[in-house]
């Protein structure tokens, strides 16, 4: 594939991402109180974060077409925007303004099947190839196909399950199967969901590994990347397992890390030498645990 087709490809998923984006938040400000996804501002962020990801992806993937890295980002982007067109399309054509919009229904189809499950494994393959593209080993490969199975295991499964979808509480599965048969499906969907979160564990100590062993512009190009991906555990962790109180603050790291990540592979794999990253870690554990002993007083009180 030439470079002027391989160039175009890669804008094209910019131009997917704003479209759909430019959608999805349409409808969520003609709906600004629907009950869907997170709160209005967050959503925003979410997406600005994103608009950054998917133009570093494609810079990337224009420039070094042959490294996975600039494509898997550039996909990442698309994920949340399909995620956010296919609840404010559905949430209009099937709540707000039933009928309005055509195959509403249909949309709905990504809504239920929970397909940000394959964002999981994007994430963990990106962790399993950064920087060159390659695993740390051979053997490591077995990980990322593992996590490619356990997506398209879940997802399928996801679109059967019976009752309020996740999310859109307010609308029934219209495909979900008799609750007999869930009973059966519903463990194996759980083992492939934990399959899921073991190979995202597993790459990440893949990272870690590949970072003790690297040495030179390899070493630097990891550190920067290392040091931006630390939020994003934190920020799943705060969302899913954490109180009303501080779900935002996880939607928050969420933004951070999602604009963080990029960046660093930008300036790891373009200009690891532009800034002193041994420096900016020392601040960012100095005053992140400033932050969390002033959180804690906060909420002992």
């Amino acid at each position: 594939m030439n470079q002027p087709t391989v160039r175009r490809i890669a804008w094209s998923l910019v131009g997917l991402y704003l479209i759909l984006v430019t959608i999805g938040l349409g409808f969520r400000f003609l709906l600004p109180n629907a009950p869907i996804g997170f709160e209005l501002p967050a959503t925003v962020s979410l997406s600005l974060a994103l608009t950054v990801s998917s133009l570093i992806g494609a810079m990337l993937a224009s420039r070094l077409p042959r490294n996975p890295i600039g494509w898997i980002i550039g996909i990442l982007s698309i994920f949340w925007g399909l995620e956010l067109f296919s609840e404010g399309y559905s949430y209009y054509g099937l709540v707000a303004y039933p009928g309005s919009l055509p195959g509403a229904e249909s949309i709905l189809f990504w809504r239920t099947s929970q397909a940000s499950r394959f964002a999981i494994t994007g994430i963990t393959l990106l962790f399993l190839w950064f920087p060159d593209g390659r695993p740390v080993s051979l053997s490591w490969r077995k990980v990322a196909w593992i996590s490619v199975f356990a997506a398209f295991l879940y997802v399928p499964l996801a679109t059967l399950k019976p009752g309020p979808i996740e999310l859109l509480p307010f609308l029934d599965n219209p495909i979900g199967i008799d609750e007999r048969f869930w009973a059966v499906l519903e463990p194996i969907m759980t083992i492939a969901g934990i399959l899921q979160a073991l190979c995202l564990g597993a790459a990440g100590i893949s990272l870690l590994l590949r970072l003790r062993r690297a040495s030179g512009d390899e070493r630097q190009q990891l550190k920067w990347f290392v040091y931006a991906a630390t939020f994003f555990p934190f920020a799943f962790v705060f969302q899913v397992y954490g109180g009303p109180e501080i779900l935002m603050f996880g939607v928050a790291l969420q933004v951070l890390s999602l604009t963080a990540m990029p960046i660093a592979v930008a300036i790891a794999i373009f200009k690891y030498r532009l800034y002193d990253i041994d420096i900016i870690i020392k601040r960012t554990l100095l005053y992140g645990s400033l932050t969390a002993v002033l959180a804690l007083l906060y909420f002992a009180n």
